[in-house]
């Protein structure tokens, strides 16, 4: 498990795809791929979904990680059609955390541009 300011980052950029990043911290910095993948088997050790508490039932504009087994995963994306519209739910499946973990970040990927974060894909 990752530990020290990668981590406490990661944490934080995590915490903020789901909200508008305020932390400043965040700005310009660079987060190793495997520390939010540490994040991500972390919490679904715990959950069947990341992030933690979430289900396909709530999902609106975002995407969530389901663990199907040990070495089953499957992303959950859904997107914003129109003012309040939603496309239906598309599922891609995957038999590495990795690639899952790419697919779930791509989905957000212009949020995190906004902000100057930038993920450590080969770290």
């Amino acid at each position: 498990m990752a530990t020290g300011k990668h981590l406490d980052l990661a944490q934080r950029f995590m915490q903020g795809l789901h909200h508008e990043f305020q932390d400043q911290r965040l700005r310009n910095s660079r987060i190793p791929l495997s520390t939010i993948m540490d994040i991500i088997r972390d919490a679904l050790d715990r959950s069947r979904f990341f992030p933690p508490g979430s289900s396909l039932s709530d999902l609106g504009d975002g995407a969530l990680i389901e663990r199907r087994g040990r070495h089953r995963f499957a992303v959950h994306e859904r997107f914003e059609t129109g003012q309040l519209r939603f496309s239906e739910i598309s599922t891609h499946r995957y038999f590495s955390l990795r690639r899952a973990t790419v697919r779930f970040l791509r989905h957000y990927a212009s949020l995190f541009r906004v902000d100057g974060v930038q993920i450590g894909w080969w770290s």
